[in-house]
């Protein structure tokens, strides 16, 4: 009887190991597939302390912008001994975000001497301790006001087009069909088209349904004539029993008003993404934001010259002045091609993506790179900052707190102009 009971526990035991085993795999595979919901159900049902597992659970949380569960976990996180430096660096941006800076440079400061001398944000952070008040105070540089327009989806990107504007949204399409993505729930993103009148956007309707396909397009960039567009797409790779998700660079000609069927650019490579693509007004050189290898971080900023032909360059990286060990993403070349805005998490901010100006000369970085600072910026991401010809009114893209959906557009009216002193 005894003996009975011993091997009754023992495959008790190995049927629990196996489905923990199992559902962590669900979670993994979840995870990998950007489908972060469905992996915080496996993660949290697994209830397992596993530090790689914990981390997951965690960035799962930060993605879907559920920062203060993200916060929690991190949390538990840092009791424990075999927590790392990423882990302590991670802890501290999430607090950032939360709005608890004073204790994310505490913790941010106990990262810097972990990787003294080995990462330019722990000597940035370590140098700047307490700047962040200066970064928060609104000088009254910047007038912002949410577009009444925005929907309870994603609304961000937006550009001008000559008598109109361009953006990008996953509001659902009027067709009927619903489509849904599968990192946050919401319908996949199009690009859209709009009249500005006064603080709303009228007239909207999708771009072109030769442009827009099944899943992802936008954000979207153009030449000054207006009839060459480059986008950002997305593809889907059948991985085993998960999915690949790559970003790619595609364009299109406008003859005779439709717009052609899009081509993929020569330099998208697989298994790297390539995004967020902006054209200089005289259609020479193309920016936009990569995780190709050779980079400082995660994602940087490059540029690409465009040949008289129409063919491309090889990409040229911007530099650790405008990169870091973070990301950077979401570079708009202003019509004057003195400016480059772009957004980062590895620089020096108030918290999650901040939105930075850098002076361009000959498309060269010239000049220093300035933090925007506050109201532009706030403890959320801000991002896809674009302004007029005459810098005196633009928009950026935002998920702040008081939104109407995951991420809004902001109209941005200059009171004083940029500058870098």
């Amino acid at each position: 009887m005894r003996l009975v009971f011993i091997i009754s526990l023992f495959l008790c035991g190995l049927a629990q190991a196996q489905e923990l085993s199992s559902t962590l795999k669900k979670g993994d595979l979840a995870y990998e597939g950007f489908d972060y919901e469905e992996a915080i159900f496996h993660y949290t049902r697994a209830k397992s302390d596993s530090l790689p597992y914990q981390r997951k659970l965690a960035d799962s949380y930060w993605k879907l912008n559920k920062t203060e569960d993200a916060e929690r976990i991190y949390a538990a996180i840092m009791v424990n001994e075999k927590k790392s430096a990423w882990d302590i660096f991670h802890y501290a941006c999430i607090l950032r975000e939360n709005g608890k800076t004073s204790e994310s440079e505490d913790w941010m400061q106990k990262f810097s001497r972990l990787k003294e001398g080995q990462d330019s944000r722990a000597v940035t952070y370590s140098f700047k301790k307490g700047h962040y008040t200066g970064l928060m105070e609104d000088k009254g540089q910047f007038v912002i006001t949410p577009l009444e327009s925005n929907s309870k989806q994603q609304d961000f990107g937006l550009v001008f087009y000559k008598d109109k504007v361009v953006f990008t949204s996953s509001r659902p399409r009027s067709t009927g069909v619903k489509r849904s993505y599968n990192r946050n729930g919401l319908p996949f993103l199009d690009i859209y088209e709009a009249e500005e009148e006064g603080n709303k956007l009228i007239e909207i309707k999708p771009l072109s349904k030769d442009v827009n396909g099944k899943y992802h397009e936008g954000p979207v960039t153009f030449n000054a004539a207006g009839d060459l567009m480059i986008f950002t797409r997305n593809r889907y790779d059948t991985i085993a029993e998960g999915v690949k998700v790559v970003l790619e660079l595609w364009s299109s000609k406008l003859v005779d008003g439709k717009w052609q069927e899009p081509v993929s650019l020569p330099f998208n490579k697989p298994n790297y993404s390539f995004a967020h693509p902006s054209l200089s007004s005289d259609g020479k050189w193309l920016f936009f934001a990569s995780n190709m290898p050779g980079g400082y971080g995660g994602v940087d900023i490059y540029k690409c010259e465009i040949n008289p032909d129409g063919s491309y360059k090889e990409p040229i990286n911007m530099g650790q002045k405008v990169n870091s060990e973070g990301n950077e993403m979401f570079p708009v070349i202003h019509p004057d091609n003195d400016l480059l805005f772009y957004s980062s998490d590895g620089k020096y901010g108030i918290g999650g993506l901040d939105i930075f100006a850098v002076e361009i000369n000959s498309f060269y970085v010239s000049g220093r790179v300035r933090n925007l600072g506050a109201p532009l910026n706030s403890p959320k991401d801000d991002f896809f900052l674009t302004l007029d010809k005459d810098k005196k009114t633009g928009y950026f893209s935002s998920n702040r707190e008081g939104g109407k959906g995951s991420d809004d557009i902001y109209k941005v009216n200059l009171v004083k102009s940029i500058s870098f002193d």
